[in-house]
């Protein structure tokens, strides 16, 4: 036989428990679903107005400079650690690129980046290997593809961890051949260089 105990609450206790559940309910709770829901809503964003992906090619006179000013995330898995940049990467958009000197359709044609074919220059991280630990400076894998064909370099990067705020930048010097970015005659006859210099900042921001 089952027994019912009664529990005797007196009032004043029965009105502060109500008050309790009552300031839990309808404050506290609210409160702490709204703080998850924001948390989970912040994520790493590039911050464009900071960031940049420049190039130039030395040729007879002084050299063609352009920045290429649409790029996106490939993946947008980042975590705020550097290995979590790694198998993240861009694409960057042809034919939005500035160019300082008259040469951008030139540069944009078949016989260079062949834009109307190849619209995207697509670039992945492989690695990432600090010098030491603690150490802002690394040693950097990735492929680069342009006009279906795909290289895998090495080189040096500058991670800084501002809280955040991160800091990516480099540079590097790229094969014109490497991608068959050859040119015809006449910007051959200018351009001097069978290198591209390529200069980078990305900035990411955790809101």
């Amino acid at each position: 036989m089952i027994k019912i105990h009664r529990i005797h609450v007196d009032e004043k206790s029965f009105s502060f428990y109500i008050s309790i559940f009552s300031l839990f309910f309808f404050y506290l709770l609210p409160f702490e679903l709204e703080s998850q829901n924001l948390n989970k809503q912040k994520k790493w964003k590039i911050d464009y107005e900071n960031s940049y992906i420049r190039f130039s090619v030395p040729h007879l006179f002084s050299s063609i400079e352009g920045e290429f000013e649409e790029f996106k995330p490939i993946k947008s898995n980042y975590r705020g650690t550097y290995r979590s940049l790694i198998q993240n990467g861009i694409r960057i958009k042809v034919k939005n690129v500035k160019i300082h000197q008259n040469v951008k359709n030139e540069i944009l044609s078949r016989s260079f980046f062949y834009a109307d074919k190849f619209p995207e220059i697509k670039v992945l991280i492989t690695n990432l290997v600090p010098f030491s630990k603690n150490s802002e400076f690394f040693f950097i894998s990735f492929k680069i593809h342009i006009k279906d064909i795909n290289k895998e370099y090495i080189h040096i990067i500058e991670f800084k961890n501002k809280g955040t705020i991160h800091q990516l930048k480099g540079s590097l010097i790229i094969p014109r051949r490497d991608f068959q970015l050859e040119g015809n005659l006449l910007l051959n006859y200018l351009i001097l260089d069978p290198y591209v210099n390529v200069t980078y900042q990305i900035i990411l921001k955790y809101e």
